[in-house]
């Protein structure tokens, strides 16, 4: 496949990045900025490593669902959906993740603070680089076993969900070095922890 550089709205940016990223404005009614830096409190916006997308953030803005294409960003290290459950009085945020998620290889940092997740797909495995993943606010019930291919995971947020029980492999993260998991319903922890 040839990808080509193109003007991006006044920057170099890879074709099929900017495809992904018109397709989520398209999604958003929103229109992405390009900020140096990803902070907190920005709507929609991106950061730029090398003609491709490196951060993405996603706040308090009206989604539902991601597109597939998110996918299609394989250098993104940064993604932050964050804050729609509490935007959307009616439809409750992103509801589930594309499968397509587990292709972002270097993602390194997750935050879905907020949203109305109820399931994970198991492709989430394939993230091996993701240190910080924070699943606090949404409506989780279950954590997959995959989640033990996450070897490393630094930082796990699993606050204010449903959670009940937590799967043995959780103790199989050997480089987690912080679990958040107040306002569940657990009745014990796995022994592996």
């Amino acid at each position: 496949m040839d990808e080509n550089i193109i003007n991006f709205r006044g920057n170099a940016l890879l074709d099929s990045d900017a495809l992904v990223l018109q397709e989520l404005e398209t999604l958003l009614g929103e229109v992405f900025k390009l900020v140096r830096q990803i902070r907190q409190g920005m709507r929609a916006s991106f950061t730029i490593d090398d003609f491709r997308i490196s951060g993405l953030i996603i706040y308090k803005v009206k989604i539902n669902r991601l597109p597939k294409s998110i996918g299609n960003l394989n250098m993104l290290k940064r993604l932050h959906v964050v804050g729609n459950m509490m935007e959307i009085k009616n439809e409750f945020g992103l509801k589930k993740l594309p499968d397509s998620i587990g292709n972002i290889e270097m993602l390194e940092d997750l935050n879905l603070f907020g949203n109305n997740l109820s399931i994970l797909p198991d492709s989430i495995e394939k993230l091996k680089n993701l240190e910080f993943f924070d699943l606090s606010g949404n409506n989780l019930r279950a954590i997959p076993l995959s989640i033990k291919s996450l070897c490393s995971l630094k930082m796990l947020q699993l606050r204010w969900n449903e959670l009940k029980f937590l799967p043995e492999s959780i103790g199989y993260l050997k480089d987690l070095e912080v679990l958040h998991l107040g306002c569940n319903q657990l009745d014990s922890l796995p022994d592996s922890i």
